[in-house]
């Protein structure tokens, strides 16, 4: 979302910045299965941690980019 939002600003529009998402899908799905091989989930208390992590850097990418498209 980032790469395309630069995109856009720096072609003021004019560039469709068609952006492939392929690598990020490819290592998400790596990531899943690496998890799922995981045999107790209530010992791995830290995986709420991650989560936690993971969720505010994601609040923070869509805070931000909002606040961008304001200016």
């Amino acid at each position: 979302a980032m790469k395309k939002s630069d995109c856009r600003h720096k072609s003021e529009g004019k560039d469709p910045c068609l952006i492939s998402s392929n690598g990020y899908m490819i290592t998400f799905g790596l990531i899943e299965v690496v998890f799922s091989q995981i045999p107790d989930f209530d010992q791995i208390w830290w995986l709420s941690i991650v989560a936690a992590v993971m969720s505010f850097t994601y609040s923070t990418v869509g805070l931000s980019l909002a606040a961008a498209i304001v200016r």
